[in-house]
């Protein structure tokens, strides 16, 4: 069940995205979703076309963070985090 939630919620995440590509906080909302299920490459694009839409849009940074630490690249999401706040 919570699979099939799952990917309801990508879905209706993915069609805010569509109806407002321009919205940093839906290509995060989307991002965040990928990385729940361990698909970093899609969230890593959404996550840096928010960060470009908006340079001082903090939760994408924590977004690209989150992904960073969980290709185990502490580093770099250290970084992010410390940009975000």
């Amino acid at each position: 069940r919570e699979k099939g939630e799952k990917a309801e919620a990508r879905k209706f995440a993915a069609k805010a995205v569509k109806l407002a590509p321009q919205s940093p906080m839906a290509l995060v909302n989307l991002a965040e979703l990928y990385i729940a299920d361990g698909n970093a490459e899609p969230a890593t694009e959404l996550a840096q076309r928010a960060l470009a839409l908006n340079p001082r849009f903090g939760t994408a940074r924590d977004t690209l963070g989150i992904i960073a630490a969980y290709k185990k690249d502490a580093k770099t999401a250290l970084q992010c985090f410390v940009k975000a706040t």
